[in-house]
This record gives C-alpha cells, sequence and structure tokens, in this order.
C-alpha cells in the first residue's frame, strides 16, 4: 500500500493487479509446488497411498461445490487451498515450503479478487487434480511435476482471461 499525495491532498494506491504480475506469479508457483509434486509421487508408498486418499476426497468435495447452486466462491477457493497445500505439507522439504509461504499471499491476491468470475471453471481444476492425483499415487515423478505445473499454468491462462475482461484493479 502506497499513500501518494495528488495536488496536496492523499490518494491510497495497492499496488496493483495485473495481468503480466498475474502470470509470473503463478508460474512461479507452478514450478516451485510441482516440485512438491514431484517429492509427494516419492513418497513411500504407505505414505503416498494416505496422500492420495485425502487428495480424492477434497477433489470430490471440490467436484461437488462446482456443480452446487448457487456456486460458493469461498468454499472453492478454500478446497482449492486445502487440496495443494495437502501434498506440499506432506511431501516438500522446509525450504521449499518457505518459499512457497512467501510467494502464495501474492498469488491467493489474485486468486481470491478473480475467483468469482472463474466458477464455470471448476471442473476444469477439478479434472486437472485427478491428473496430479493420478500420477502421484502411481509414483510417477516426472508426471506429477509435470500436472501440478500444468495446473498453475492453466490457471494464470484462466485468470488472464477475467483480467482481460473485467480489467486490471489497483487503484480505489
Amino acid at each position: 500500500m502506497v499513500v501518494q499525495r495528488d495536488g496536496g491532498r492523499s490518494q491510497l494506491a495497492v499496488a496493483p493487479l495485473t495481468e503480466a504480475d498475474l502470470r509470473e506469479l503463478l508460474y512461479v508457483m507452478g514450478v516451485n509446488e510441482g516440485l512438491a509434486g514431484r517429492y509427494a509421487a516419492l513418497l513411500p508408498p504407505g505414505e503416498r497411498s494416505v496422500l492420495v486418499r485425502q487428495l480424492r476426497k477434497l477433489n470430490a468435495h471440490l467436484r461437488r461445490a462446482a456443480e452446487a447452486a448457487p456456486a460458493d466462491a469461498y468454499r472453492f477457493y478454500q478446497l482449492d487451498q486445502d487440496f495443494h497445500a495437502s501434498y506440499v505439507d506432506v511431501a516438500a522439504g522446509p525450504r521449499l515450503r518457505e518459499l512457497l509461504r512467501s510467494i502464495r499471499p501474492q498469488a491467493d491476491r489474485y486468486i481470491w479478487v478473480y475467483v468469482s468470475a472463474l466458477q464455470s471453471e471448476i471442473l476444469t481444476s477439478v479434472r486437472e487434480h485427478r491428473r496430479i492425483i493420478a500420477a502421484i499415487d502411481r509414483g510417477k515423478s516426472n508426471a506429477a511435476q509435470q500436472a501440478v505445473q500444468t495446473n498453475w499454468w492453466n490457471a494464470a491462462e484462466r485468470l488472464s482471461r477475467v483480467v482481460r475482461r473485467v480489467g486490471e484493479r489497483g487503484r480505489w
């Protein structure tokens, strides 16, 4: 937040939400969280099985939230957060978790502002999550990493379309 002087009066300005910043943040999240997906696929089979059950449960809740009428944007947001946090918390090391924690609030700022405009895309995320789950379940580390990255990068594309439609935000 920045206070700017305009002709002797103060004006509140926050860092603008821009399409370029959105893309960079979500691509950075994808690369880094992709590592957590890779590590999740490398967990011992018993730990992986517990994680996969949790991911399937969360994704099923997300699917039901997508099919509910009226759609609850906050529920979608929270379930998506919980889905991603599940494999990060179990598989990522302390440095990667800290890196993701430092970036996540910046990415969440975009997701939260625009999530209500993404109601029709929730089932797309559910399908992408299924690919993440399948790769982790099979212990396919490369596929898990790629599936996580793809989910984030596709989210960047979906959110970019929303930003272009409703505009960038930053001055109130």
